[in-house]
């Protein structure tokens, strides 16, 4: 198969490919990163937490959650990250979850400093397509869900809840890549 970026898949490689192709119209990665976002907010309203509507701003970059924890304002950013995708598929097999760690790593290494000196707190939020949470992102998690009159349900209903998110998002991504290799022919 081919897909619309020029890339030869086999049908073994096609959902892997769907996945990473930036090239494919329609439902994108960064439609299911919005629909993660909308999720995480969704369940931080549900347990009586207040994030922000806007998102927070440095520059032309940003966050994209803020809200109170702990007296603080504290900003999340959300990655989805496929550890199977050619630039990170190697490091994986060698060390698993290296892939989850390497983007929270990036993440505090982009915003943490302007947290600091702003005097608020960041945190990531790394989950891999397969639904699997990053061990700092679980830590945010943790610590919303100690602030929570349920700290078990709040940590299975978000955990679920961002689970879903991304496989509905996954499955609507394939759907586009396939629609458009149907579209030009390919079979």
């Amino acid at each position: 198969m081919s897909c619309v970026c020029g890339t030869l898949c086999s049908a073994d490689s096609f959902v892997v490919h769907a996945l990473s192709c930036n090239k494919v119209s329609g439902y994108t990665w960064a439609s299911r990163h919005a629909l993660v976002k909308r999720v995480f907010k969704s369940v931080l309203r549900q347990y009586g937490f207040n994030p922000d509507e806007a998102e927070p701003r440095f520059g032309n970059v940003g966050p994209d959650v803020c809200f109170q924890l702990d007296d603080a304002h504290t900003l999340v950013d959300i990655v989805v990250v496929n550890p199977l995708a050619d630039s990170y598929v190697v490091a994986e097999s060698r060390s698993p979850g290296s892939t989850l760690q390497g983007v929270e790593a990036m993440k505090d290494h982009r915003y943490g400093s302007a947290t600091t000196s702003r005097r608020m707190v960041f945190h990531p939020l790394a989950i891999t397509v397969f639904g699997t949470v990053g061990v700092d992102s679980l830590s945010l998690l943790r610590k919303c869900a100690r602030r929570t009159a349920d700290p078990r349900g709040f940590m299975q209903h978000m955990c679920m809840a961002l689970s879903v998110a991304v496989q509905t998002g996954n499955a609507r991504m394939i759907m586009a890549a396939a629609h458009k290799w149907w579209e030009f022919g390919v079979r």
